[in-house]
């Protein structure tokens, strides 16, 4: 398709452009779905998620898989993070996107 069509594909890339943030002042998170689990004790299929948290000055990104998506998950995901680095210890607090 680049050879054949390359201004339409050109047309389909999108550039996000973001103001830069000061390092440790930032951290982004998200969830995405992992897939599912069968727990070999009880055979329960569980649905797991991965909590993701990247900074975005080192683009370093820490993944961890979880199984809620809910506040209690989020907190202990968010304190296992990278804590050297992260918006929490630099800045006191963290805002997240």
């Amino acid at each position: 398709m680049h050879a054949t069509l390359p201004d339409e594909v050109a047309k389909s890339q999108v550039t996000v452009l973001r103001d830069d943030v000061e390092p440790g002042s930032e951290a982004q998170i998200d969830y995405g779905f992992l897939g599912q689990w069968i727990d070999p004790r009880t055979g329960q299929r569980h649905r797991v998620w991965a909590f993701v948290m990247v900074l975005p000055c080192s683009r370093h990104m820490f993944v961890r898989p979880v199984l809620h998506l809910d506040q209690h998950a989020w907190t202990k995901a968010h304190v296992a993070g990278p804590s050297d680095t992260s918006a929490a210890s630099r800045a006191g607090s963290s805002r997240t996107t």
